[in-house]
């Protein structure tokens, strides 16, 4: 898979081309983490317009990619409860 990003103001973009596979979540990770770290982006959008196939465990690695920051605690026994807190990483 191909992976390109960029930012247009607040938003940082990654575009994905080809097949999003178990075999490509360690560079979708990095590139998700490149745009992670980027301290002026507000929002991250996922193009995947050109990504031609997909497999389940992709659905994975598009939850791992994202991070809940200080979740109230209602929100965290909402997640618990769902087993969500496992898709997610919570930050302090």
């Amino acid at each position: 898979m191909k992976l390109c990003t960029r930012t247009e103001g607040q938003t940082g973009i990654l575009w994905l081309e080809g097949e999003f596979t178990f075999d490509t979540h360690p560079s979708f990770k990095a590139s998700t983490r490149q745009l992670l770290d980027d301290a002026g982006l507000n929002r991250i959008v996922l193009d995947m317009a050109a990504v031609t196939r997909m497999d389940a465990s992709s659905l994975g690695a598009l939850l791992a990619s994202l991070a809940l920051r200080s979740p109230s605690p209602s929100v965290l026994s909402l997640l618990t409860v769902v087993h969500f807190e496992q898709l997610f990483e919570i930050l302090p």
